[in-house]
């Protein structure tokens, strides 16, 4: 179901990125919002603490990659896409007529998917990064209470090895 829903939410964005790509220049700048879920998804990479990390980084890996093969070939001109214009009409009631990506776009779809995959990117290497620390102080608080319990061990008298 979350993942219907993120595909409507890429479907959505994408006609409206479609739809207004001669608009003004703060128009333009909301062409790079992606739906909420998937902004709460790269939310949740972000924020995801290290113990939880094993557990949660598969699903949310998951979405992402499905949502950015989707996209590319939304990019790429595989689907037809409704694009509401005013005045056009199709003979039908309110059904936008189909049409081909253009180039232009094209490179505005393809710019949206560098833009969301760089900022995947960069969610998940800062969430590997703190699970790394994590591991590594962990690593090292078990060495020293290893460390600490083999001296203790040695100075009662205890053979050690």
């Amino acid at each position: 179901m979350f993942e219907l829903i993120l595909f409507l939410g890429f479907i959505y964005s994408s006609e409206t990125a479609i739809a207004s790509t001669a608009k003004a220049p703060e128009e333009q700048d909301m062409l790079f919002n992606f739906s909420s879920e998937l902004n709460q998804e790269l939310d949740q990479l972000r924020k995801i603490s290290p113990e939880d990390f094993p557990n949660k980084i598969e699903s949310i890996r998951k979405i992402m990659i499905q949502f950015i093969q989707v996209k590319a070939r939304v990019c790429s001109g595989e689907f037809t896409t409704a694009v509401l214009e005013e005045g056009v009409s199709s003979g039908k009631k309110n059904v936008p007529p189909l049409t081909k990506l253009s180039k232009q776009q094209k490179q505005l779809c393809f710019a949206e998917l560098k833009a969301f995959q760089t900022t995947y990117i960069n969610h998940l290497f800062e969430a590997r990064k703190r699970y790394l620390d994590y591991l590594h102080t962990h690593r090292l608080d078990e060495l020293f209470k290893t460390r600490d319990k083999i001296l203790q061990d040695l100075q009662k008298g205890v053979h050690v090895f």
